[in-house]
């Protein structure tokens, strides 16, 4: 982050590095099962948008979900490279195609917003909307045009940002601007003058080959090309040129620290969704304030096989407050867990790198674990490792959750406890020595 940058972020800082752990989940209906075990252990969501397509259900469900879980949502107008090359529709069109998708995305955050959150609704002006390629690498904000042309008109950046979105129109003629657009014939929308016009004309330099007018443009841009990359022709120059002027990653990733909140902030409202215990205990006040010292509280989102095929499991997990470390007892909670019942005590394993992992201000924490028997669901029994000599504790259970004797011949729970027995060299590998 740049001193400029930092000057305009209005959360508490210390520094200019950040650390920005990102999950990437697939937008298809068919993975939504990922895209909720993301949701619980991020602050914010990046919506990505096709701007050919729009706003598909699975989209504005994931929106919803979002905001359940108290996310903070942006938004980002993708495969933008569309409109410049292969379709024929002119500024204003794609201007009102881009308007209608983000009014659209708001209209689904102003159905389902929660009290937890304020306004998070999204809008270039507040600079949490970005129109990316992610076949060609490129994206761009509006506070890159306000930054350029700010000087020029002599405003803050912010009223520059605001001419560049909406009912706002330049007066070609007069140099002055205005809110209504037939006001004269030259009067031309500031998205569409100022953003989307440089863009147009840059492709179109690339795609028609036109060396000696673009290489003047990037000069004046800022932009340097390899010689290699002169020669490119076509979509692969326009790919390489826009990278160089617009990289995807820093404006993406400028973009999530200045409107998604740090894990200190956004755990202070979203305790009430996180916690369904008592909102004053020990344990909500130690994920309300980000406490590494406090008790731990680790919520597992999603469990990966192993590749060693020895049954175990990698965690993907969060840490909301206090640590974890290799070689520590922690309590395991079922899905069902019911408070003043017993839990499942589990050892944190020791893996190649003995590491202590610090925790509740690291957002994504992964590393192997061994649950002792939690069998609130039957499901667990092929999922989690149990040790031979809890199979009394495992028996328990299923007598407390079954109406009917839960050791009868062909009862499930007969099966499941035959099961385990019939793998005794799977037991012997989970014995601890």
């Amino acid at each position: 982050m740049t001193e400029s940058d930092l000057k305009s972020l209005q959360e508490e800082h210390n520094g200019r590095k950040y650390i920005i752990n990102l999950i990437d989940s697939p937008g298809h209906i068919e993975f939504s099962g990922e895209v909720n075990a993301a949701l619980r252990i991020t602050d914010g969501a990046l919506a990505v948008v096709d701007c050919s397509e729009g706003v598909c259900i699975q989209t504005r469900n994931v929106i919803r979900h979002a905001l359940l879980e108290g996310l903070r949502p942006m938004l980002t107008v993708n495969k933008m490279e569309t409109c410049f090359l292969d379709c024929e529709a002119d500024g204003e069109e794609v201007y009102k195609t881009l308007e209608g998708i983000i009014n659209e995305v708001n209209a689904t955050i102003d159905i389902n917003k929660v009290p937890q959150l304020d306004d998070v609704t999204v809008s270039p002006t507040k600079g949490n909307v970005a129109f990316s390629s992610g076949l060609h690498g490129w994206a761009f904000t509006l506070k890159y045009f306000a930054e350029k042309y700010a000087l020029e008109f002599d405003v803050d950046v912010p009223t520059m940002m605001e001419r560049l979105w909406g009912e706002n129109y330049f007066n070609l003629e007069t140099q002055r601007w205005s809110k209504k657009r037939y006001s004269c014939r030259n009067c031309k929308r500031g998205f569409v003058q100022f953003c989307y016009k440089p863009i147009k004309a840059v492709i179109g330099y690339c795609m028609n080959d036109q060396k000696d007018r673009l290489l003047p443009v990037l000069k004046e841009l800022g932009v340097t090309l390899t010689s290699k990359e002169k020669k490119l022709v076509g979509r692969e120059s326009v790919k390489s040129v826009m990278r160089k002027w617009f990289p995807a990653p820093p404006v993406l990733l400028k973009m999530m620290v200045f409107h998604l909140p740090s894990p200190c902030v956004a755990q202070k409202y979203r305790v009430e969704i996180l916690y369904e215990g008592p909102k004053d205990d020990k344990y909500a006040e130690a994920i309300r304030n980000c406490d590494p010292n406090g008790p731990l509280m680790l919520y597992v989102s999603k469990m990966i096989p192993a590749s060693d095929d020895t049954g175990r499991f990698w965690v993907l997990g969060r840490v909301f407050a206090g640590q974890v470390s290799t070689g520590m007892k922690v309590g395991v909670l079922g899905s069902n867990y019911a408070q003043h019942k017993d839990f499942s005590v589990t050892i944190v394993e020791k893996t190649e790198k003995e590491t202590e992992t610090n925790v509740a201000r690291d957002a994504v924490l992964a590393s192997q674990l061994t649950a002792g028997p939690r069998l609130m669901e039957p499901i667990f029994l092929v999922e989690i490792q149990a040790y031979e000599q809890s199979l009394e504790k495992i028996k328990s259970v299923f007598q407390e959750r079954r109406d009917s004797d839960p050791m009868e011949a062909n009862s499930l729970a007969h099966k499941l406890i035959q099961h385990i027995h019939e793998r005794k060299a799977y037991m012997r590998q989970m014995t601890p020595p």
